[in-house]
This record gives C-alpha cells, structure tokens and sequence, in this order.
C-alpha cells in the first residue's frame, strides 16, 4: 500500500516494443495545484529484471510539468513528439523529445480509446 500524498506512475510499453530491452531513469518534475504533496521531483527508474523504482529525489527534473499534463502524457494521447509544442512542459535539453530516448520509454502514443471513439 502506498503512503498518503505518494505518486503512483503506471508503466506500459508499446505493443510490439522490446520490453525485455527497455529502460530509462529519469526525472521528472511535478507540479500540482490540487494534491500539494505530489509537488516535488521523482525519480523514475527501470530496466529488465527487476522491479519499477519510483523515487522523490531533491534538484530539477529532467523534464518538469504539471499533474494535467503529466496524466495526458501517461494516458498516451500525446507522446515525447508533442512536448516540445506544449509551453508549460520544459525538458532539460531539446534533444530529449526524440524518439529513442528515456523519456520516450516513458511517455509515447497509445490508442486513446476517449479521443479516438468520440
């Protein structure tokens, strides 16, 4: 059972993706208007054969956003391509939006089953 005010990120790999070779650690920045104690950085780290690590960690994120996005971002109806057109999301360096990266391991397109039926 997680404590009161814990992030919880739920990690789904593309169908067809190579989950056996995927991973990233990565930080990212949340900022959240509503759930106060979700403000902070954490620390996102996996890899083959081993368990999920999610981590509060002190300094910036290497991307930074708030909890509106970050939801869009996990749910899959945008993917790393469309951070770079949206202002309030920042990433450390541009060359983190490319696919292939860690925060492409992250965050990619999933089928959007709200958007895409209605």
């Amino acid at each position: 059972m997680r404590g009161a005010g814990e992030v919880f990120f739920s990690l789904q790999f593309r169908s067809g993706h190579d989950t056996l070779n995927a991973s990233a650690r990565t930080a990212i920045g949340i900022s959240d208007n509503i759930i106060l104690e979700n403000n902070d950085t954490f620390l996102l780290d996996f890899a083959p054969g081993r368990e999920n690590r999610v981590e509060r960690v002190k300094g910036p994120g290497d991307i930074e956003l708030d909890a509106g996005n970050l939801a869009v971002l996990l749910g899959g109806c945008r993917g790393t391509d469309s951070v770079a057109m949206t202002p309030d999301i920042r990433v450390a360096s541009p060359q983190m939006n490319a696919g292939g990266t860690e925060l492409a391991q992250v965050f990619y397109r999933k089928p959007c089953h709200v958007l895409d039926l209605f």
